[in-house]
């Protein structure tokens, strides 16, 4: 009796385990084929260019992204009137988010999706990953919804003081507007932040926060990772979407914000308001050795990998019924 005491302790134990690695990791297995992206990587490619060559886009140079913030509503307004300027006053200064709003509006029972990227660097880096590839993500977005009749609101946004000194802090460019909503008591049906989506490598030299993720995870940075906290069912339908629908391996992760890098962008701030939100990444500096250096340039990037992230995330949309599939094939220019 002793035994079989023991016995069924082990089953436990083992299905207990394998519940919890299911629920942080959300494996599936793909089904369909591949929807070829319409995204021109050559226009990718310059777009990074244009945003690195602004003179310094840190927080000591608030006249640049002033400019920048100007430059990002100017093409948002290509695509979409509904387009202003945030203001996140700080120090004595005043930054700027920009935001873009696309399909009916939103209220109570028609809660938008929210896709943001930060266009601020640390200190006067190029930030080429670090986070132009975001930007122009949300920016090949805009397109793409525009073009495709959105049947729910999406809220497209960038932006500012999203690195050190102000990292973690109520002066987030993402951290004021979450905090607009909250007061607005509007709620929101996801947050996504598009932080670092440029770099892939087929290198083993993937790292991670925890030793036990390399047995659960490759090590090869060939992937692109869904971060959502633990118990968000989000993250699993994203990286289903990106499995069964582009060419790109996409990972989840459900994991804890005690863990290293699991709040390390502009969801974090939804997340304080018990908004859902996701990070898509390409795991910034367990994987890109760029990461805060002068070297993090465009010439780095994989903008064929990046077509498909951006790919990805506007065919979740089409999967949640947010916009209606693409009629015709379409070049982002």
């Amino acid at each position: 009796d002793y035994m079989k005491y023991i016995y069924i302790a082990i089953v436990f134990v083992v299905l207990g385990t394998a519940g919890f690695i299911y629920k942080i990791t959300s494996p599936q297995i793909t089904t369909r084929e591949a929807i070829a992206s319409p995204l021109d990587i050559n226009v990718l490619q310059q777009k990074v260019e244009h945003i690195v060559a602004y003179d310094d886009r840190s927080h000591e140079n608030p006249n640049t992204l002033k400019k920048i913030a100007q430059d990002i509503q100017k093409e948002f307004k290509q695509y979409t009137k509904d387009v202003e300027l945030q203001l996140v006053p700080v120090g004595g200064q005043e930054y700027f988010n920009v935001i873009a709003k696309f399909g009916p509006k939103a209220d109570s029972k028609n809660k938008p999706i929210i896709i943001g990227a930060h266009y601020d660097t640390y200190k006067d880096l190029p930030g080429a990953d670090d986070n132009a590839s975001g930007v122009v993500g949300v920016l090949a977005l805009a397109k793409l919804i525009a073009e495709s009749n959105p049947l729910k609101p999406i809220t497209l946004m960038a932006y500012v003081l999203e690195e050190p000194p102000y990292f973690a802090s109520t002066a987030m460019g993402s951290a004021i507007h979450a905090q607009s909503l909250y007061e607005k008591g509007q709620s929101i049906e996801l947050m996504i932040s598009l932080e670092m989506i440029g770099y892939f490598t087929d290198e083993p030299t993937q790292n991670y926060p925890i030793a036990a993720m390399n047995m659960l995870y490759p090590k090869q940075g060939h992937f692109i990772a869904i971060v959502d906290e633990f118990g968000g069912s989000h993250g699993a339908a994203i990286k289903r979407v990106f499995n069964e629908s582009t060419t790109l391996e996409a990972r989840a992760i459900n994991g804890f914000k005690s863990i290293r890098g699991v709040d390390f962008s502009d969801h974090r701030n939804y997340w304080a308001y018990d908004m859902p939100a996701v990070m898509i990444t390409d795991t910034a500096f367990f994987r890109n050795q760029n990461y805060h250096k002068a070297s993090d340039t465009p010439d780095t990037l994989n903008y064929e990998k990046m077509a498909e992230t951006i790919w990805g995330v506007y065919l979740y949309l089409e999967a949640q019924h947010y916009v209606h599939m693409l009629p015709h094939t379409l070049i982002f220019d």
